[in-house]
This record gives C-alpha cells, structure tokens and sequence, in this order.
C-alpha cells in the first residue's frame, strides 16, 4: 500500500483530501504545517511515498518544506498546491523531476490522476484501481 502525507493549514480541506486519498485505498497521514509534517515524516517507520503540500503554509513555505521532507526520505515525490503561484516559484517546481503542481480548486479526479502519475504505474494502491 502506497502512502501519502498530505500537508495542509485549513482544516476541511486536509480532511476532504485525506478522505478523498483514503477512499482509494492509499494510507493517508496528514500535518498541520511545516513543523508537523517534519516531525511525522522523522518518526514515521514506514516510506512515505508522496507528499501533497500546500505552497503557502501558516508556519512556512511549501516549497522549503517539500526539500526538508526529500532530504529525510530521499526519493519523496511532492505535489506542490496553490491557489496562486508567482512564475518564479513554478520555474522552481517545473525543474525538480520529483516535484508536481496542481492548482487550486481542484476536483478530486484530477488530484487522483496526478497522483497517480507521479507515483508511476505502482501507484494505483486499491482492488478495482489498476486502470
């Protein structure tokens, strides 16, 4: 089972999409912020295998976070989200290969399909998943 942390400062939206990722049979962790997320992924026993980290956190930036998570776990996918990016934040995404962007809002099939994407054909993590 693949396992995803997602990494998001408004409550409704971490739980709609941890409910979302969880209902096709991804482990889904989630975090607070910045601080939070570092802790879980260093006490975290298992591989984390993608992060979905909003860009603009209360206690920091996402794109910091997602070099901090990479640097403790090496080989981290993250998809950066955002309702709003300056190009230079997105020419910063676009040239890390393990890096993603998704624009806010979304639909939950359009996030379901990106992960599915970055995680590779191992992605699909539930019976009825494998398309």
């Amino acid at each position: 089972m693949r396992t995803i942390l997602i990494v998001d400062d408004e409550p409704v939206v971490r739980n709609l999409l941890v409910s979302c990722i969880a209902a096709q049979g991804y482990r889904a962790l989630d975090a607070v912020g910045r601080a939070e997320a570092l802790e879980l992924v260093r006490s975290y026993p298992e591989t984390i295998h993608l992060a979905v980290i909003d860009q603009t956190l209360e206690d920091g930036n996402g794109l910091d976070l997602a070099r901090e998570l990479s640097a403790l776990q090496p080989g981290l996918r993250v998809l950066v989200t955002s309702g709003w990016l300056e190009e230079t934040v997105m020419s910063r995404i676009q040239e890390a290969d393990a890096m993603g962007f998704l624009q806010k809002p979304f639909k939950p099939e359009v996030l379901l399909n990106r992960i599915r994407q970055m995680l590779g054909r191992e992605g699909t993590a539930g019976v009825g998943n494998h398309n």
